[in-house]
């Protein structure tokens, strides 16, 4: 069956149809992967022109995308594949990280500003990767396998082995938290108390509700990075 492709303009994305099934890949990654296969290509004599920044979001991109990535399956290349837009600092910590065989945190959020996105889940493990010709990075949460890196959003990296910072973005910073009693309606279904956190638009929202004032702050120690267990406690700083 041919491959079919199709353009979704609300969501940004290729809608790739192919063998009675559908994948979405997003504009920009398809730009950046292209800039990429660009840049890896020429780096072994094989030419290869960038993307244009203004064909970003139309066919003729991603027929470039498919052509060079045909070329570059070709290619014996065994190095781990990044997005394009991860700086090279992460890659250099990702990639001693990976081969050191340490147990990571890793805190995804804006690098434009620093600013944790506060994610709780799929963020401590250690690092692999996949197969086929783009071998990216993988968090290997367990046995059974692991989940592609955002690369290009991480914000802080903490050796969990050493106890040190192994990335940390200049500005890195977490939201504002705080810290309150639960409301009225929240307290008749057994919550005590529930934290607040500052969205991008400077307003307080709920992030969650606890069952007691201990669960509550050491889930803002965790969100903070003041501890790297949701079971630690946080440790005293000493006088």
């Amino acid at each position: 069956m041919q491959k079919k492709i199709e353009l979704n303009n609300e969501y940004r994305e290729f809608v790739v149809s192919e063998g009675g099934g559908t994948s979405c890949l997003g504009y920009d990654v398809v730009y950046s992967q292209t800039m990429e296969l660009a840049k890896r290509l020429r780096e072994r004599g094989i030419p290869a022109l960038n993307p244009s920044k203004d064909g970003v979001g139309t066919l003729k991109q991603y027929e470039l995308y498919q052509s060079l990535f045909d070329l570059y399956r070709k290619v014996p290349d065994i190095t781990t594949w990044f997005d394009a837009r991860t700086s090279a600092a992460v890659q250099q910590a990702l990639e001693t990280l990976r081969t050191n065989r340490h147990k990571v945190r890793i805190f995804y959020g804006d690098t434009s500003t620093g600013r944790s996105w506060l994610d709780v889940t799929d963020v401590i493990g250690r690092l692999g990767r996949s197969g086929g010709p783009m071998k990216v990075p993988l968090l290997m949460v367990d046995k059974q396998g692991g989940a592609a890196l955002l690369t290009h959003c991480v914000v802080r990296l903490v050796d969990l082995t050493t106890g040190h910072d192994a990335y940390r973005h200049p500005m890195f910073h977490t939201p504002a938290m705080l810290l309150e009693k639960a409301d009225s309606e929240d307290r008749k279904r057994g919550y005590t108390h529930s934290v607040r956190t500052e969205n991008r638009h400077r307003d307080m929202e709920l992030a969650r509700n606890f069952r007691s004032e201990k669960a509550a702050v050491r889930w803002m120690d965790f969100m903070s990075g003041e501890v790297h267990s949701l079971r630690q406690p946080r440790l005293a700083h000493a006088a």
